[in-house]
């Protein structure tokens, strides 16, 4: 994981996340969204933005900005900034019972810049803690007089995401006996204590992640305070706490149940069962993050660290958590950036060219570990 400040007030998470069940027929959190940049003749720039998904998924992961400078550009966003609001907690609760659970809604909003350095670099709110934790983007624009023309060059980079790893239930799926997934209502008790062993030692595994991240920033950019054994022990106890939020009986009782939601011939089963199953896998997450948080508030007041210090490696551990739960969701979403520039576009790295304007196509998982430059060159004579 990459490093950040500890120097941040702590603060509550602003989501919860169910872990993601590949056996139960839950939704993917699957948003479309399209940037359109336009670049005047005298450098100031239109932009207008657009998400297309699920009232939840909109909910989370800011895929629109809708603070500051952004104005809606419909009714549905009017309505959504009135009746939503454009940050705080409560707002899945909130866009659900305004537009309906799971309906699809599109958001648009668009603003105008004086320059492209003015672009912003994330669309979270400026009240969101940890807004670097969400996806960053970047522009330059260079503009240069030859031959007595004029020539553009632009460059909007998509910021890669630190991939740790997919959601715990899911980083176990390919290890799985054959056809368990094809037909889960056939699973054996064996099988799932199996499953629920093996996703138990991932589950440590992301623990010890994450409490060493955390624990890492006050050595990195904070006051180097925890002896290295004091530093090890509050892993070891933390990663520890964290098992024992995983039941391995309850797990496997978990899993049963929501293999028995898909038990052919009983109509509803599935969707009752499922959602009831979602949740209690959601509760189980909190279980597991909230022996996190503990352990390691425990461990840091054991060690007597300033309240700053001890407060700082909590927010990073949010910040983590807040990180990981926006690339996970960014891998099944895909994001159309459309830019035009003055004159003709000559060259660029583009996928293909509409009316005359630049454009790119990318898939969210493409961003797992790598920046994406989006490139195009125009001349206006």
């Amino acid at each position: 994981m990459e490093s950040r400040t500890v120097r941040k007030p702590l603060r509550p998470l602003s989501r919860t996340r169910a872990l993601a069940l590949a056996a139960l027929p839950l939704l993917a959190a699957c948003v479309e969204q399209e940037e359109r940049i336009e670049v005047a003749a005298d450098g100031s720039v239109e932009v207008t933005v657009r998400a297309d998904g699920h009232v939840e998924d909109l909910a989370d992961g800011w895929p629109v900005p809708l603070d500051g400078p952004w104005r809606a550009a419909d009714a549905d966003t009017r309505r959504w900034v009135d009746g939503v609001g454009v940050a705080g907690p409560g707002r899945r609760e909130r866009a659900r019972t305004l537009f309906g659970a799971g309906e699809q809604v599109e958001l648009a909003v668009t603003a105008r810049f004086p320059s492209v350095d003015a672009l912003p670099t994330t669309y979270a709110p400026a009240g969101e803690p940890y807004a670097d934790a969400y996806l960053t983007r970047s522009a330059s624009l260079a503009v240069e007089r030859r031959g007595g023309r004029a020539v553009y060059v632009f460059e909007r980079t998509l910021h890669g995401r630190r991939h740790v790893g997919e959601r715990l239930y899911d980083d176990v799926v390919d290890e799985l006996p054959e056809g368990l997934l094809d037909d889960p209502a056939a699973a054996t008790d064996a099988q799932l204590a199996d499953v629920a062993s093996r996703f138990t030692a991932r589950a440590a595994e992301y623990a010890e992640g994450f409490l060493r991240d955390a624990l890492a920033a006050q050595y990195v950019d904070g006051p180097a305070m925890l002896p290295l054994a004091t530093f090890e022990q509050i892993v070891a106890d933390g990663t520890a706490r964290a098992g024992r939020a995983l039941d391995a009986g309850a797990l496997t009782d978990l899993l049963r149940r929501a293999c028995d939601a898909e038990r052919p011939g009983e109509e509803g089963a599935a969707s009752e069962g499922g959602g009831g199953t979602a949740e209690a896998f959601e509760a189980l997450e909190r279980s597991w993050r909230d022996a996190l948080r503990g352990a390691l508030a425990d461990g840091l007041a054991n060690a007597h660290v300033p309240s700053e210090v001890l407060h700082g490696v909590l927010a990073r551990l949010e910040w983590s958590f807040t990180a990981y739960d926006h690339t996970d969701d960014l891998g099944d979403e895909r994001l159309r950036v459309v830019v035009r520039l003055p004159g003709r576009v000559v060259a660029g790295n583009w996928q293909r060219l509409e009316d005359g304007a630049a454009v790119w196509e990318v898939e969210g998982q493409a961003l797992r570990g790598a920046d994406r430059v989006l490139r195009v060159v125009a001349v206006a004579e």
